[in-house]
């Protein structure tokens, strides 16, 4: 028999919950260590857990924000993937039921995977409970599948190769990937140089953003799931990746590079390079996190749409709010990520 509810005690329900998401196969982003990581950096009030369980055992779990008469999804710029984590399909239906029975006014949820059961679970259950719903593209992840005959465009390929041979003339081009957060500080000063430190973008120019990643880097060093990915030129860094591996994937989470070596283009050199190494490795997809971007469209076709989910009630205030979300914003414009993807 399922039984829902919410629970508080998050740090109590942890190991129920990494258990629960070892059994499913979960990524990291819908584990118990990442979601302490993002509280801890950036939650204004304290992460709720609603869960289903199975007898003793815990069969579903969705960490939830609580503010006013609202519920949102601890998500921000800094995520990558949210949705309900359950063990099979009775579990996150109990789940997305649990989730409006409250009577919330509004509940958000970002960064959805628009190809997973989520949407439509929670679509129903809202619409059962009398929400009015709205969801809309957020973010579109690029990937590449490794599992296959893997076939990069030559003319890519023909120009790596360039800069690669040009920059072997000016000393040794060694790949290093350390697996302990030790380094991360070496990575973070190269990611905000250039233009990200004059725009205010780089982890380092935000005290909840360095917060967030050293807890990250911590976390997944401790799991074996940190890789800092770093290209040298006679032990000098020239580029660096924040990346983690798990389940069969490299997870590119942020990066940067030596302005002065523009030129060679390094950051490309070292995405070539871990490219290379997770096939090595035997990965099955290398995924370039964060939204679409013109040079990604360089190394990836494949995509994942993140989806902004946004539930109404019946007060005023919230069909007003649904009125807006779903009459005047201007609906008809297309999205300038669609236009790179060819949408």
């Amino acid at each position: 028999m399922l039984q829902s509810a919410c629970e508080r005690d998050v740090k109590a329900t942890a190991p129920d919950w990494e258990a629960l998401a070892e059994r499913a196969g979960a990524p990291p982003f819908s584990r118990p260590g990442w979601f302490a990581a993002w509280a801890k950096a950036f939650a204004p009030g304290e992460l709720e857990l609603l869960t289903v369980r199975r007898d003793d055992r815990l069969a579903g779990v969705v960490p939830i924000l609580r503010a006013d008469e609202a519920l949102r999804s601890p998500t921000n710029e800094q995520s990558h993937h949210f949705g309900l984590l359950a063990e099979d399909e009775p579990a996150e239906t109990e789940l997305a039921h649990g989730l409006f029975s409250a009577g919330a006014a509004r509940i958000s949820l970002d960064y959805l995977d628009a190809t997973s059961s989520d949407a439509p679970l929670l679509r129903s259950a809202a619409e059962e409970a009398g929400y009015r719903v709205v969801t809309r593209p957020l973010a579109y992840n690029l990937f590449l599948r490794l599992d296959g005959d893997l076939r990069l465009p030559s003319r890519l390929v023909r120009d790596v190769e360039r800069r690669r041979r040009r920059l072997e003339q000016e000393g040794e081009v060694l790949l290093e990937v350390e697996e302990r957060s030790e380094r991360l500080d070496e990575g973070l000063r190269l990611e905000g140089s250039g233009w990200k430190d004059v725009e205010q973008t780089a982890i380092l120019s935000r005290p909840d953003t360095t917060t967030f990643y050293r807890e990250i880097a911590d976390w997944a060093a401790a799991r074996g799931w940190l890789r800092l990915c770093f290209l040298r030129l006679d032990g000098r860094p020239l580029a660096f990746q924040l990346a983690l591996e798990h389940g069969g994937a490299h997870y590119f989470i942020k990066g940067g590079y030596d302005p002065d070596f523009h030129g060679f283009s390094p950051g490309k050199l070292l995405l070539h390079a871990t490219l290379v190494r997770a096939r090595e490795h035997e990965l099955d997809r290398y995924e370039l996190l964060g939204d679409v971007e013109p040079w990604k469209l360089e190394w990836a076709r494949h995509v994942r749409t993140r989806l902004s989910f946004q539930a109404f009630g019946r007060s005023p205030r919230s069909l007003a709010a649904h009125a807006t979300h779903a009459y005047l914003r201007p609906l008809l414009r297309r999205d300038r990520r669609g236009v790179l993807l060819g949408g």
